[in-house]
């Protein structure tokens, strides 16, 4: 043993558990008064020796019960387990520090002082004692100056470092592990936002992939954002005065090209009101697209407004997503405001998700509006069917070139083919 203090002792030789049991053995001519502290199951052979030799164990202290197994049900440590088998009395303080302790402490103290032990022996990891318990046994040895010892785990060879190291991996493991399944399910709550958005606009898509005529649709959303539209220069209930005729009739070319002379209208009726404007340049946007769809026909028109929705959707859908990925980068940053991150998250994206819709409906009624049909003349016809079958000719010529690709034929010589041309001018030409 070496010294480190008057009042405490540690084994620094290798001992084993069997040769502790040894020294308590040898010690049997000195029965003494013991409190024992201690926790690991290394603590609880050490213990066991000491009642084997006759020693009175006049207190044992040890952790708390901690929960195990699958139900994490509290079990006590196999230092309590033994004391309580022999009837001695376990004590289980969080702390003997006064300073952290405060009465809680003060009372163990006291209860230490009312056992008058003789030494105190110390079976655990490393744990650092008050010096004020360290001075509690009376002592044994020359002057009584051996009033605890400490039986290290490191010194044990069937103990050393395993124990400590495996719990210190545990107990990351465990950290780890609670931050993965946090970072999970926050992520899960945030999907579940983006989730709800996914359904309504693939519900849409499948509507539209799966053929359904949407020509109601294209009138109702026509309706609605040339109405917007007008609300944007001519307040509700508003004053002739107030209106920005100028704006609302530039906008409406340069978006829709609708020719709508507000001004011009205002001059001719007095009397015009704002729910009449808003009637006529509706009625010329339907006017505009109907002549549109009778030069393409019926059919063509079902077809270019699925696509062009189609397109529309497929488009500002990834933009959103986009938007929706760089907010939520940021959205952390809501706490500083004393905000919950995920509310201001559903919000806000919910206000993107409204703003999208807003934009698919002007974008779809702007592209229906300003796109320019051409129709084809007889002519034209006739030369894109003789430029199909020119290029399906030579498709059909160029695999049967294949057959004569090992053939030694002039390049001068009649083709194979029967046609009266020469190679080089038939067939030979695609080899």
């Amino acid at each position: 043993m070496y010294r480190l203090t008057n009042t405490f002792y540690v084994f620094r030789a290798k001992i084993s558990v069997k040769k502790f049991e040894n020294i308590a053995l040898h010690l049997q001519l000195l029965t003494m008064k013991i409190i024992f502290a201690g926790t690991p199951p290394f603590a609880a052979s050490a213990l066991d020796a000491l009642i084997k030799a006759g020693h009175e164990i006049c207190l044992v202290l040890s952790q708390p019960d901690r929960p195990s197994g699958r139900g994490m049900k509290l079990t006590p440590s196999a230092v309590k387990a033994l004391a309580l088998e022999h009837n001695i009395p376990v004590e289980t303080p969080l702390t003997l520090s006064l300073k952290k302790g405060g009465e809680e402490a003060q009372k163990y103290h006291d209860q230490l002082k009312a056992q008058n032990a003789d030494i105190m022996v110390v079976a655990a990891y490393g744990m650092i004692l008050p010096q004020a318990v360290l001075d509690i046994p009376k002592g044994i040895g020359p002057n009584s100056e051996i009033k605890c010892i400490n039986i290290h785990a490191s010194l044990l060879p069937r103990w050393r470092g395993a124990a400590p190291i495996t719990r210190a991996i545990e107990s990351a493991q465990r950290k780890v592990e609670t931050r993965n399944f946090d970072i999970r399910k926050n992520l899960i709550e945030y999907d579940d936002v983006a989730n709800e958005q996914r359904k309504v606009i693939y519900e849409e898509r499948n509507s539209l992939l799966d053929g359904q005529d949407i020509s109601d649709t294209i009138h109702n959303i026509f309706e609605d954002v040339l109405d917007s539209t007008v609300s944007e220069f001519i307040t509700p209930n508003s004053l002739a005065e107030t209106w920005d005729t100028e704006g609302l009739t530039n906008k409406l070319k340069s978006v829709f090209d609708i020719d709508a002379p507000v001004a011009k209208w205002l001059e001719e009726d007095e009397k015009l009101v704002e729910n009449d404007v808003r009637e006529r340049i509706i009625a010329l946007g339907h006017e505009l697209y109907k002549a549109k769809c009778q030069t393409i026909g019926e059919e063509n028109q079902k077809n270019l407004e699925k696509q062009i929705m189609l397109q529309c959707i497929d488009t500002l859908w990834k933009e959103h997503l986009a938007a929706m990925d760089y907010m939520r980068q940021g959205i952390g940053l809501q706490g500083y405001a004393q905000k919950n991150p995920k509310n201001e998250y559903k919000i806000q994206s919910f206000n993107l998700f409204t703003k999208m819709l807003d934009n698919l409906k002007l974008q779809v009624v702007s592209i229906l509006c300003r796109i320019q049909v051409r129709v084809r003349t007889p002519e034209e016809i006739e030369q894109v069917k003789q430029a199909q079958e020119q290029q399906a000719l030579e498709q059909k010529m160029r695999d049967e070139a294949k057959q004569y690709a090992n053939m030694h034929i002039g390049r001068n010589d009649p083709c194979p083919c029967g046609s009266g041309k020469k190679f080089k001018v038939c067939h030979g030409r695609f080899i």
